[in-house]
């Protein structure tokens, strides 16, 4: 009985179209927020992990199951398959429903499944070549919250004046020219950020979620990453590129362990993302993707240098 309940499971996934599935649940949560400036990727600081591997998931997964979380109100971190919480010894409850999650599969060109649909440019942990596509595989996955058998783990948060003293010395390891202004900016033709000072905000969460957005769009610098959006999203390429910035804010604060604030001045953008995901399901796929893109770039600098913690960590505003 339990494997023909997995079985439909994986079958409803194979039928669907992964794209438009995953593109309508986050204009969904995005679309529920809006009245009250809440995006989905607000309030949350800690990034969802699978049960049997412990590893973190990335990129477009990341914001469908934060996505999930905030609107049915998960407070585990903890997501696994049906089959991987039965292994558990954990039985997922009668009448709960999935969250449909996306991997990437490198397959010959040649053996492409019919029913199977390219990947837009989404993150791999390998090169493909040339004679290689990465195609998208939908399945289905649970929290914690939503079995029975299972003691979700708890979480150990860092004390916040440890987790300023981190973020204090990650930012400081990524060598940006930082200058104090009284509004937040990446600026190209300088290369540099502008910053207004720690003691203007209100917390440490809303100060490091605009520092993480503007080092997010310093990494798309020609000599970086090179992100050029213009042929992907055409007149859309500014909204993407903002879209991307407020999610890799929002992953580089998960693994600090703070979490995204909204702003005033995104505000106007919300609209503009909703068109945008609207007139092209693999957008939000896409965004994400660089969004992760960003962030391993950010952590790669971060570790290569390897900085010693600054001699101030802001503590008056923990």
């Amino acid at each position: 009985m339990n494997n023909g309940i997995n079985s439909k499971i994986q079958e409803k996934t194979s039928h669907r179209d992964i794209y438009q599935e995953v593109t309508e649940s986050i204009i969904e949560a995005i679309e529920a927020g809006v009245g009250r400036w809440k995006m989905p990727w607000y309030s949350i600081n800690e990034l969802p992990r699978n049960i049997q591997s412990s590893k973190e998931y990335r990129g477009i997964n990341t914001l469908v199951l934060w996505c999930q979380s905030i609107q049915r109100g998960y407070l585990s971190a903890e997501w696994g398959t049906y089959r991987q919480w039965r292994e558990r010894n954990a039985q997922v409850k009668r009448g709960e429903k999935s969250t449909l999650v996306v991997f990437w599969k490198v397959v010959d060109r040649n053996d492409k499944r019919p029913q199977a649909e390219e990947a837009p440019d989404m993150e791999s942990e390998s090169e493909i070549s040339a004679r290689q596509v990465l195609l998208a595989r939908g399945y289905r996955v649970f929290n914690a919250e939503q079995v029975v058998g299972y003691c979700p783990k708890p979480t150990q948060a860092r004390p916040r004046v440890e987790r300023i003293a981190a973020a204090e010395q990650f930012f400081h390891s990524l060598g940006a020219t930082v200058h104090r202004s009284d509004c937040a900016a990446y600026r190209p033709s300088s290369d540099d950020l502008l910053m207004p000072p720690f003691e203007a905000f209100i917390a440490a969460e809303p100060y490091y979620s605009c520092l993480a957005h503007e080092y997010t769009h310093w990494t798309g610098a020609a000599h970086r990453l090179n992100r050029m959006l213009t042929t992907r999203f055409g007149s859309e390429s500014y909204a993407a590129e903002e879209l991307i910035a407020e999610l890799g804010a929002a992953f580089v604060c998960a693994t600090l362990g703070f979490s995204t604030t909204y702003r005033k001045d995104h505000a106007a953008y919300i609209q503009s993302w909703l068109t945008l995901l609207k007139n092209d399901k693999k957008a939000i796929f896409n965004a994400a993707s660089h969004a992760q893109k960003a962030t391993d770039f950010l952590q790669a600098i971060s570790a290569k240098r390897n900085s010693k913690p600054t001699a101030e960590t802001h503590e008056a505003a923990a």
